[in-house]
């Protein structure tokens, strides 16, 4: 009987051992897997795009920067597509007013990085959202898309 005992007394320790054990593995992979992004961990890659567009947009250079733009994108994309695209945006909206370009979030799924602003343009009284998508490719970060939404640009 008192082997019994002493066998019990030995499994009760396996045990708290062991979930101690996978409590702190869980705490570890947890707290690595919710691990907070700051603006500073993607302005490297982001801050030269979303300055270039811009001030492609306060200059209305919208030709040649096209075809310069194309380079930040991981998939191809045709320039007179994105000439095109900044054009009507640009009627609808206006220019970039300098200087009103704010960062306002980021958010991590998988290996794509959404990073939003907000800016003003002169012919939209609301400030407008811009968002870049990046996607981390060989340790890379390349534009997989972008967008720019306000009132002006939902009314069709």
């Amino acid at each position: 009987m008192v082997l019994k005992r002493g066998g019990d007394l030995v499994n009760k320790k396996s045990n708290i051992l062991l979930f101690l054990i996978f409590s702190i593995f869980a705490l570890i992979l947890f707290s690595c897997s919710n691990k907070q992004i700051k603006y500073s961990d993607v302005a490297y890659f982001a801050e030269p795009v979303i300055q270039d567009l811009c001030l492609a947009f306060e200059n209305e250079d919208f030709k040649d920067f096209s075809y310069y733009f194309i380079n930040y994108f991981s998939t191809n994309v045709q320039p007179e597509n994105l000439e095109k695209l900044f054009i009507n945006i640009s009627q609808k909206i206006g220019k970039y007013i300098p200087q009103s370009l704010s960062y306002s979030s980021i958010k991590k799924v998988k290996n794509k990085y959404i990073i939003s602003y907000t800016a003003n343009f002169t012919n939209e009284q609301e400030p407008v959202i811009i968002t870049l998508n990046f996607e981390k490719i060989n340790d890379n970060f390349k534009l997989n898309g972008f967008s720019l939404d306000s009132p002006k640009l939902r009314d069709k």
